[in-house]
């Protein structure tokens, strides 16, 4: 308790933790290192939009489907957190992406395209513009799937 805060030293804690598949400790850091940062540690968040991620990913090849939405939900709340704290940093390229591509395997189809098209007005002139471009033009083909 006498331990002072240091948010990014927490937030690498919390991606150690991951790495070593120790999970809730992982959260736990990274949820401490928001709180040490008071709210503001987009690397935590970072990490713990990856960590659901790849717990939706598990529960998906799993067959657990209603695990697999929760987890992906949850990733994009933490994801969306850590981009409105990057705002138009290098980091938020991939994020951006990565969000997207949560929604698209929610079946939100819309709410990818959104994202990607804030990508776009942040973005536009980096060399993965086109590639997000082409992702809005094969989204507004597919036809919409009952959520």
């Amino acid at each position: 308790k006498l331990r002072p805060g240091y948010a990014e030293e927490t937030a690498v804690e919390g991606r150690i933790l991951k790495e070593m598949g120790e999970e809730q400790k992982a959260i736990a850091a990274f949820k401490r290192a928001v709180a040490e940062g008071k709210g503001f540690q987009p690397e935590a968040l970072t990490g713990l939009g990856l960590l659901y991620k790849d717990r939706a990913e598990f529960a998906g090849g799993t067959g657990e489907f209603s695990e697999e939405a929760a987890n992906y939900a949850e990733s994009a709340k933490y994801l969306r957190s850590a981009l409105k704290q990057l705002s138009g940093a290098p980091d938020a390229i991939v994020i951006y992406q990565i969000v997207g591509l949560i929604y698209e395997r929610l079946q939100r189809p819309d709410d990818a395209i959104a994202v990607y098209e804030e990508f776009l007005r942040i973005f536009p002139s980096v060399p993965e513009a086109t590639a997000v471009r082409s992702f809005i033009t094969q989204l507004k083909k597919t036809p919409a799937q009952p959520q």
